[in-house]
């Protein structure tokens, strides 16, 4: 199947799943409650035990040291983004959006929408992938990406901010783990001492939830915050024209470089994975970022809401495009 059908018969089926958490928040039976207690659950323990997990069974000290550079480029998407938000806020009309604006240009949905789509087409190599791009996302979210969205943020109060997230705890444990043991693990096939597995079971089990938790999370949010749909901003058409279509092509433009002056440097998944996380809407967590950091919510939940209903059709159209074009 060619990749692109895979792209879009896996967004479509995680449309479905975020449409049955819209449709439960629209019959009530999801509050913002429900978000803030389900989030700190998913952000602080089960995506965590996903990652933990996950590098066990895919990273090892050669892996390592042949995909270094994961980290780098997952910060590298980010800030490529924050510099053509930057590039195109002096043309907005209202100054009062342009940080906003920068913000979700620069923070794609870079885990919770590319995770799913990398494994059914990549397997343990997607997931890895999406993994270690997540190190450096995550640094780059609050280095650049709140730099941009609250320019008086402190470098030290980044730094705690990116500290205090259990994901990259879980990151450097599973990256540690991992090289301390001779080879990646698996279900059946676990050189785990016996003593230990039940809590690498536990661990498995919980981070099973990861996706399907995510999406209904996305779904309820895009449902709690439907009515901002009616009621469009001027700024959002810029949003989803530098989001979903300037970063993805200038990712691409720089991938072709990339391949012209050093061919092989980067294997073909990683090259399709970096255009797939470029091209993804804006992330559900823009919303919180912009609540608490001072910007637009309003646009913010709009981009995020229609953006994850245009990436149906522009990110396997990117996909598609990256295909023809990356050798």
């Amino acid at each position: 199947m060619a990749g692109w059908l895979v792209v879009f018969e896996k967004s479509l089926a995680l449309s479905f799943v975020m449409a049955l958490g819209a449709v439960a928040a629209a019959r009530g039976l999801w509050k913002k409650e429900t978000s803030r207690t389900l989030s700190t659950l998913l952000i602080d323990f089960v995506f965590p035990c996903y990652v933990f997990v996950h590098l066990l069974r895919t990273v090892d000290g050669p892996t390592l040291r042949r995909e270094w550079y994961g980290p780098l480029l997952g910060f590298l998407v980010i800030a490529l983004g924050q510099r053509i938000g930057t590039l195109f806020a002096p043309l907005l009309r209202a100054p009062t959006q342009r940080p906003t604006f920068i913000f979700l240009t620069a923070i794609t949905n870079w885990i919770y929408l590319p995770l799913p789509i990398a494994e059914a087409l990549f397997g343990g190599d997607g997931v890895r992938a999406i993994l270690l791009i997540n190190v450096g996302a995550q640094a780059a979210v609050w280095t650049v990406g709140v730099a941009a969205l609250k320019p008086g943020l402190s470098l030290r109060e980044s730094t705690r901010h990116l500290l205090a997230n259990p994901g990259i705890w879980a990151t450097l444990a599973g990256l540690f783990t991992a090289l301390l043991l001779p080879a990646a693990l698996s279900p059946s096939e676990s050189r785990l001492p016996a003593f230990l597995r039940p809590f690498f079971d536990s661990a498995n089990l919980l981070g099973s939830l990861t996706i399907p938790l995510s999406l209904l999370l996305i779904g309820a949010e895009l449902g709690l915050n439907r009515s901002a749909a009616l009621r469009l901003q001027p700024t959002l058409g810029g949003v989803l024209a530098t989001r979903l279509l300037a970063v993805p092509i200038t990712t691409l433009l720089l991938l072709r470089l990339l391949a012209w002056a050093s061919p092989g440097f980067l294997p073909l998944h990683w090259n399709m994975i970096l255009t797939l996380v470029a091209a993804m809407p804006p992330a559900i967590s823009c919303i919180l970022f912009t609540e608490r950091f001072g910007g637009d919510s309003l646009l913010s939940s709009q981009a995020v809401f229609l953006g994850t209903l245009a990436g149906l059709v522009s990110v396997p159209t990117l996909y598609a495009l990256a295909g023809l074009w990356i050798p």
